[in-house]
């Protein structure tokens, strides 16, 4: 069975996507090497591809919990500031005192 990343280089590659960034020459159907490269068959150009996935739209279960994600942090970091403040304030006014 293929690991995912593997499908979406296959996929990919058969809708004529992947192509020499040398010559432009169409990849479909090109096997990968034992190292991962690609070795254009017109030019001879070797080179490795990076996969980049993103979320497709309407894919709202896997932005909220991206999203709690983002907000859990911004909550941390409020958290912090006002700790640090409130230190802050109690060390002006002990200054103020003596």
């Amino acid at each position: 069975m293929r690991s995912p990343r593997e499908q979406i280089i296959i996929e990919a590659r058969a809708s004529g996507r992947y192509r020499c960034a040398k010559c432009s020459y169409s990849l479909a159907g090109v096997p990968a090497d034992e190292r991962g490269r690609v070795i254009c068959p017109e030019c001879g150009f070797a080179m490795r591809f990076v996969v980049e996935v993103r979320l497709a739209r309407g894919d709202d279960e896997q932005i909220r919990t991206r999203d709690e994600a983002l907000h859990r942090g911004d909550r941390m970091m409020i958290i912090v500031a006002v700790v640090v403040l409130g230190i802050l304030g109690v060390l002006a006014l002990l200054t103020v005192i003596d």
